[in-house]
């Protein structure tokens, strides 16, 4: 029994001794790939961007991109139905204030301009028909008092005749009452006439006065519906630029629909689009460039848009002066909007994931320029391709700017030419 025992410890020995040698062998491989696997992580200069830490000035920037829009628009609406019979020019046509851009039909509006047409000439007929009348009318009453007259001053002197043979005894004193009668009620005729002939000229007036007063207000009716019909040709009423139209060739639509924008070539202002978490840096009356991609001209800051639409605000940005040659409406542009400067700062090109006022791992080259290590680097503000270094490096110091993600899992990563 002892002699088994013996044996059974002795193999139990050897089994630890060779899992104990095997476990060795395995770390010291592992040990090795690390090691190999760690020595092997190098990086091609070209393959990576690198940024020198500076010290000094820092213009705090926001960039942005938009296009240039009119600061002067109008849009042209209908006032009545219609329907699209011609377009004859489209967007981006260079216009002027009675060029003709669509013209449209409505059968029933031209129906309409003619019935009001008629009815104007109606009444103009009307009122000289009226004139024509009255002065009938005048001449009758007229011819009236001139033979009322007449046989007044007949009348007046056979009175004056008789009144000497009256006292003569040659005419009765009867006829003589009758004659004076006669000749004081035509007297008294004349002055009726005279009077009625002035009510009649008063009342033709009013009457005329009535008629005009029919005549401009069909009038009014005709040069509004005259109106309506010549906005079937619809002009663009200022000099600019089509920037749209709304319709297509034979659509037809209601009262209030939107026809075509016109936008002022002179008055340009740049819509410009902003990253939402700097537009709280941008203020109205802020300095800016404008890049119209031929020329950089300076800004300022209109309008901060407060809404927030797929992540970017809308910022209004107006040319300090007059818009250079190359700026025309819907142009293309980057803005670079002024909002502070710093001084006596560290900054470095913006490294790839880096963010305002947080740590981010970046690699920096070491003195000999062989190498790169990682270094967690404390960031300030933004200022659009730079950004302020707080801590993690030091004036003069090169980090690499460019996507490093890869490597983040390495403590020092080779440089190879």
């Amino acid at each position: 029994m002892d002699v088994i025992k013996k044996k059974a410890t002795t193999s139990l020995l050897r089994s630890k001794r060779g899992m104990f040698g095997v476990g060795a062998a395995v770390l010291l491989l592992t040990g090795y790939q690390l090691s190999s696997s760690a020595a092997d992580e190098k990086l091609t200069r070209s393959s990576a961007l690198f940024g020198k830490v500076r010290y000094g000035e820092l213009n705090v920037q926001v960039d942005g991109y938009g296009t240039l829009r009119s600061d002067k628009q109008k849009l042209l609406t209908t006032t009545t139905s219609g329907t699209v019979e011609e377009i004859l020019l489209k967007p981006g046509a260079v216009v002027k204030a009675d060029s003709i851009i669509l013209r449209l039909s409505n059968p029933e509006l031209e129906k309409q301009l003619l019935d009001e047409q008629q009815k104007l000439v109606q009444e103009q007929v009307s009122l000289r028909q009226t004139k024509l009348n009255q002065t009938l009318e005048l001449l009758a009453e007229n011819a009236k008092l001139e033979e009322i007259q007449t046989n007044y001053l007949s009348a007046k002197t056979t009175r004056e005749e008789q009144e000497e043979w009256a006292k003569m005894g040659v005419v009765s004193k009867l006829s003589f009452r009758a004659t004076e009668l006669r000749a004081t009620v035509l007297g008294q005729n004349i002055e009726a006439e005279k009077s009625r002939l002035e009510q009649l000229k008063l009342v033709h007036s009013e009457v005329l006065r009535i008629q005009n007063e029919r005549i401009a207000t069909q009038a009014n009716r005709y040069e509004i519906v005259k109106a309506q019909h010549a906005m079937l040709n619809v002009r663009a009423g200022m000099e600019g630029v089509l920037q749209g139209l709304s319709v297509e060739l034979g659509q037809s639509f209601g009262p209030g629909q939107k026809l075509a924008l016109i936008g002022s070539n002179e008055d340009l202002i740049a819509m410009v689009k902003v990253p939402q978490a700097a537009a709280e840096q941008v203020k109205p009356g802020q300095a800016a460039l404008i890049d119209t991609r031929q020329e950089k001209v300076p800004g300022k800051v209109l309008r901060v848009n407060p809404a927030v639409e797929n992540g970017t605000v809308m910022v209004e940005v107006a040319f300090a002066e007059a818009p250079p040659p190359s700026a025309r409406l819907e142009l293309n542009v980057d803005a670079t909007i002024f909002t502070n400067k710093l001084n006596n700062v560290m900054y470095v090109e913006r490294p790839v994931n880096a963010r305002a006022n947080a740590t981010t791992p970046v690699f920096r080259v070491s003195a000999d320029g062989g190498g790169a290590d990682r270094a967690e680097i404390r960031f300030g503000t933004e200022a659009g391709r730079y950004i302020q270094v707080v801590a993690g490096v030091k004036p003069n110091d090169t980090v690499i700017v460019s996507d490093m993600s890869k490597y983040l899992k390495q403590t020092h990563v080779a440089l190879a030419d």
